[in-house]
C-alpha cells in the first residue's frame, strides 16, 4: 500500500464520520427546534385560554357590578319619593307606597 493510498483511504473514511456527524447535529437541532416550538405553542394556546376565562369572569363583573348601579339608582329615586311625601305630611300616602314597594297591605297610618 502506498502512502497516497494510505491517506485517500483515512480522509475518505473521515469524511463520511464527519458527513454522518453533521446529519445527526442538524438532525437534532432540528428535533430540539421543533420540541421547543411545540412547548411554545401549547404555552401560548394555554395563556390564550386563561385569557379568555379571565375576560368572561370581568365581563360578568361588570355585568353585576351594572345591575348593582341601576338597583342602588332606583331605591335612591324610591327614597327620594318617600322623602317627599314625609315632607308634606302626607303619611298615608308614604305608608301606601312602602305597602306598594314592599307587596304589603299598608297600615293604617295619620
Amino acid at each position: 500500500m502506498h502512502f497516497f493510498d494510505f491517506i485517500t483511504r483515512v480522509c475518505s473514511e473521515n469524511i463520511l464520520y464527519v458527513g454522518i456527524f453533521i446529519i445527526l447535529v442538524v438532525f437534532s437541532g432540528s428535533a430540539a427546534y421543533w420540541l421547543q416550538k411545540r412547548h411554545t405553542t401549547r404555552e401560548i394556546d394555554a395563556i390564550a385560554m386563561q385569557e379568555r376565562h379571565l375576560y368572561r369572569a370581568l365581563a360578568e363583573q361588570m355585568q353585576a357590578a351594572e345591575q348593582l348601579r341601576m338597583v342602588n339608582h332606583d331605591a335612591k329615586n324610591e327614597l327620594f319619593v318617600l322623602q317627599g311625601f314625609l315632607e308634606r305630611g302626607e303619611t298615608a300616602q308614604a305608608l301606601a307606597y312602602v305597602a306598594d314597594l314592599t307587596d304589603r297591605e299598608p297600615l293604617d297610618g295619620d
